[in-house]
């Protein structure tokens, strides 16, 4: 073999762009609203006190994250195929031991529906042959995406008259309202091909490994004096 070891490099003539992809953080999509909205009142209403204590003051306030998946790294783990340099040890980018595919055009498939909870179908891949190189580059396919909300529902009640700068603040918070599930990414490794390749193996996690959660409702006061 070629013994090259270097991180990212692939001296070898036409194959020198397999290192060459997408970063690990590469949202090609992402849009994020922040909104609030206040009942609003005519003045009528206002001066019923009833309708006003009932309907006034009431507050409806959250963001919602809509983003395209991060890149999917699909390749080999352990083995030396193209006698060039270990994968098991420098996988990733630093060595360029990728499988082959013979199409770069993925179905995304509904992980929810397939009884193995199937992401994208990997019959297209197979190993690089003994000696060479396969054509699959570095962060070519992206995975699920991201879908979010948080809400907010709220009512000051003062203490005292109206201008009083005392009051209490009722709100009831939901994470995720709409309880959707936020997929991790898929299986990218070319030897689990038969077995979990290209399949969804549990919810996406943030930077601080905490899996996204389901719906979470809290019911809060707090008194402002």
């Amino acid at each position: 073999g070629f013994g090259n070891d270097y991180m990212g490099v692939n001296f070898v003539p036409g194959y020198t762009s397999l290192g060459y992809g997408d970063s690990d953080y590469d949202a090609r999509n992402r849009i994020f609203a922040n909104y609030e909205y206040v009942v609003p009142l005519t003045t009528g209403m206002r001066q019923n006190y009833i309708v006003n204590e009932a309907l006034g003051g009431w507050h409806l306030d959250g963001y919602t994250i809509l983003q395209s998946g991060f890149p999917a790294p699909i390749g080999e783990s352990v083995d030396n195929r193209s006698l060039y340099c270990n994968s098991q040890f420098f996988w990733y980018y630093e060595c360029p031991d990728t499988p082959e595919t013979t199409s770069f055009n993925l179905a995304h498939m509904n992980p929810r529906s397939s009884a193995n909870h199937e992401y994208f179908d990997g019959s297209p891949f197979s190993l690089e042959p003994l000696g060479g190189f396969g054509n699959v580059k570095r962060n070519f396919y992206h995975g699920p995406g991201f879908d979010y909300t948080d809400m907010a529902l709220y009512k000051d009640f003062p203490l005292g008259n109206a201008d009083s700068p005392r009051y209490v603040e009722v709100r009831m918070e939901a994470f995720n309202v709409f309880n959707h599930a936020n997929f991790g990414g898929p299986d990218g490794n070319v030897y689990d091909q038969g077995a979990t390749f290209g399949t969804i193996g549990g919810l996406a996690a943030d930077v601080n490994g905490d899996v996204s959660p389901g719906r979470d409702v809290q019911l809060g006061a707090k008194i402002y004096f």
